[in-house]
Parts: C-alpha cells; sequence; structure tokens
C-alpha cells in the first residue's frame, strides 16, 4: 500500500510512504515520514484525512484501515511547530513561584531597599514561607513522580503563556 503526503494548505505533494499496509498505524506512518524530513519528530506532526479546517487530526493509535485509508489515497499534513513535554511546562509553571518568593523572603533588600535588611521579620512571614515553599515542591514533586498526561506535547509557545498567568 502507498499513501501520499500532501501539505495541508499548498496542496504542495511532500512524500509518498511505501510498504503499507492496512493494519499501520498512524503513528507508524509519522515516523516513516520522519526518515524523510527529520527535523519533522512524531510529536510535531499532524495528519489529517481531509485538508478542510474542521477536518480532526487523526490519533496515533488508530489504523489506516479504522479511517478507511487504502492504497493510493492523501494524507493532509501539518506542522504543529516545535513541541515541548508537559512535564517540562509543569516544572516551569511551578519553579516560578517558588522561586519568586524566596526572593522576596531570603533577600528582602533586593527587593524593598536596603532599609529592609534591618527590619526584623515576624513568625507569620516566616509559617507563610514555609507554607509557600511546602506547596510547590510538593507539586513538582507530584509532576516528576506522579502525574501522567494524556497528550505528550504542546506548542512551545503555548509554554510562556501558560507560565506568565501562573507566575502573575
Amino acid at each position: 500500500m502507498k499513501i501520499h503526503l500532501v501539505h495541508a494548505k499548498s496542496g504542495k505533494d511532500l512524500a509518498t510512504i511505501d510498504d503499507l499496509d492496512s493494519s499501520t498505524y498512524i503513528i507508524e506512518v509519522k515516523k516513516r515520514y520522519q526518515k524523510i524530513k527529520r527535523h519533522l519528530y512524531p510529536a510535531r506532526q499532524a495528519l489529517k484525512k481531509g485538508n478542510k479546517r474542521a477536518d480532526k487530526a487523526l490519533h496515533d493509535s488508530d489504523t489506516l484501515e479504522k479511517h478507511g485509508i487504502k492504497d493510493g489515497d492523501k494524507l493532509y499534513f501539518k506542522d504543529l511547530g516545535p513541541q515541548v513535554g508537559y512535564t517540562t511546562v509543569f516544572l516551569a509553571e511551578y519553579t516560578g513561584p517558588l522561586l519568586t518568593y524566596l526572593l522576596f523572603y531570603l533577600r528582602p533588600p533586593l527587593v524593598y531597599g536596603s532599609a529592609a535588611a534591618d527590619k526584623p521579620m515576624d513568625l507569620a512571614v516566616h509559617l507563610a514561607a514555609m507554607c509557600w515553599s511546602f506547596h510547590y515542591i510538593k507539586r513538582l514533586l507530584e509532576t516528576i513522580f506522579v502525574h501522567r498526561f494524556s497528550h505528550a506535547t504542546m506548542p512551545i509557545l503555548n509554554l510562556f503563556k501558560v507560565s506568565t498567568c501562573v507566575w502573575l
């Protein structure tokens, strides 16, 4: 079986993937295309059966047969851009507030001026710093050891959008 990959916007023929059968998974088609275009790793690729905006990307775990794709059919390719893993996203999100708060707590003269160095801190300030640190360290550890994410990646530009919202 042979599948033609076509650019979704321009309609330009990108590649022909040979030696497939109806039980081939979409992820295998993506991996074969990566062999042709090295920088297009599978998480960066979206393959659709049609080139309309409403057409959904095919899931990696689906087979060609499930979508009725036959010999000589076209799949429409879209480059999703650079991707970043969700673990990295959450680590960046939670590290920012932790470090920002600790900067205010550990180095008040840097933030409030030299007069703040001589002022004693109240017990509530120390307790708040412990609670804040515990909360975000717990979130960091949960991200590393507990969470499993349903989507492997997201566009790298979204990292900055999401982190900005959380950090501020």
